[in-house]
């Protein structure tokens, strides 16, 4: 394999373990397991992108649908 692809390949690893420690954070999140600096930390992340956001509320609405329903 090329070193173009080799990198390209490392590049995609990076994004993909960033974006399931994002989605890890937002877990512990609605769960209420972060710190005010976590918290803090986590907003600034989410402002980069509407897509987390959306997951962010997704993961509250169905939590908070959860907890009706118990």
């Amino acid at each position: 394999i090329s070193s173009h692809l080799k990198q390209k390949r490392k590049n995609m690893s990076t994004v993909l373990l960033k974006e399931q420690a994002i989605l890890k954070k937002i877990d512990n999140y609605v769960k209420g397991k972060l710190s005010e600096d976590e918290k803090d930390q986590l907003w600034v992340e989410l402002c980069t992108s509407e897509e987390l956001i959306d997951c962010l509320e997704i993961k509250l609405l169905l939590s908070h649908w959860v907890k009706m329903h118990e």
